[in-house]
């Protein structure tokens, strides 16, 4: 059950890694990490100084990769208080079915933050793609869009690892 558990904090830690990587790395291009400054810039461009639709689209993009990565994060916690529980030595009566119930609960979180990351990113991507009139290669100009998309899938098909591990108990 411990290398289980172990494996599963470090899928959890590996996938906040990789939507960070996605999202500042590969995505969006701001002078200031955290400001959309980049997509502002594009969406100005286009349709004049203060346009109110694309900063609401901005905020709900915005507002889902936050909350992606904040689920991320709150999968690392499950997955430390699942580890401990694991290696608490105490026999207590359902340990191993409270131990369970919070590994699934830590692979439906790190599902969960990558379905919102992709759900914001796409929504970046939609918003974009609207703007630029002359051919599909300027849309993925705006930033490495196959980089982020496979940074933010990339945890979807390692979840099953902790279970492809055989414990002794």
């Amino acid at each position: 059950m411990y290398k289980r558990n172990l494996t599963l904090l470090g899928i959890a830690v590996v996938s906040f890694a990789f939507f960070i990587i996605s999202i500042y790395a590969f995505g969006f291009r701001a002078q200031d990490p955290g400001s959309m400054s980049g997509f502002q810039e594009i969406w100005g461009i286009k349709n004049g100084a203060g346009n109110v639709w694309s900063e609401k689209f901005a905020k709900n993009a915005y507002g889902l990769l936050i909350s992606g990565l904040v689920f991320s994060a709150v999968s690392i916690i499950f997955a430390f208080v699942c580890d401990w529980l694991a290696i608490e030595h105490a026999d207590w009566g359902n340990k191993h079915s409270t131990v369970m119930a919070m590994e699934i609960v830590t692979i439906f979180l790190i599902a969960l933050s990558s379905i919102l990351m992709l759900s914001g990113e796409l929504v970046y991507l939609t918003k974009l793609a609207k703007h630029f009139d002359k051919s599909f290669s300027d849309y993925w100009k705006t930033g490495y869009v196959a980089g982020m998309l496979i940074f933010t899938l990339l945890p979807l098909p390692i979840l099953a690892t902790p279970y492809l591990i055989k414990t002794a108990d």
